[in-house]
Formats: C-alpha cells, structure tokens, sequence
C-alpha cells in the first residue's frame, strides 16, 4: 500500500485523511497474524529474554518489536523458531531488526 501513495495515477492525494485511515485500516487487518495461546506465550517468553539479553526494560523491548515489525516476525515464524533453543532466536530477531534498521 505504501507504495501507491508514489503511484501519480493512483491519486492518493485528493482522498480525505479519514478515507487514507480507512485504506491503512484495511491494509493493517489483512496483514494480521492469527496467533494461538502457545505462539503468543512464546512470544511474550522471547521478548522477555530479549530484554534481559539485552539489559533494557519489557517495555522498551517491546516498542522495538513494534517498530521493526519483529512482533510479527516471531508470531509469523514460530512453528520454525519455538523448535530451536533460546539463544538461537534471539539471535534471529537481532538479525531481523539489524536488517530493518539498514532499510
């Protein structure tokens, strides 16, 4: 979707800010993960560890996760990353986010 609003034909800049909200609402709803009570513990386990790991709060770990997308990347990923051991994951999201920082 980001990438219509360089789109000169789409016309994305005579729609109204609430019409826009309404775009990215859908856009967001479509990318939603659904997430079971066991993916959801794992990634509340990871983001914990993540934080110790790296000596900041839950808090702050969470609000990277967010900004990086790594939330989703755990929720998106986990029948593969809940099979491998702590360190390994951690090392997986760190990755993640250092390839998110370099876009």
């Amino acid at each position: 979707m980001y990438k219509e609003l360089y789109n000169e034909g789409a016309r994305w800049w005579y729609m109204s800010s609430e019409a826009l909200y309404e775009e990215f609402e859908k856009t967001r709803k479509h990318h939603a993960v659904e997430t079971t009570p066991q993916a959801f513990e794992f990634f509340v386990y990871t983001l914990e560890k993540y934080a110790l790991h790296k000596g900041i709060g839950g808090l702050q770990a969470l609000a990277l996760f967010k900004e990086y997308d790594a939330d989703l990347f755990l929720l998106k990923h986990y029948d593969m990353l809940h099979t491998q051991g702590t360190e390994y994951v951690i090392d997986e999201v760190q990755r993640f986010i250092n390839r998110r920082k370099r876009k």
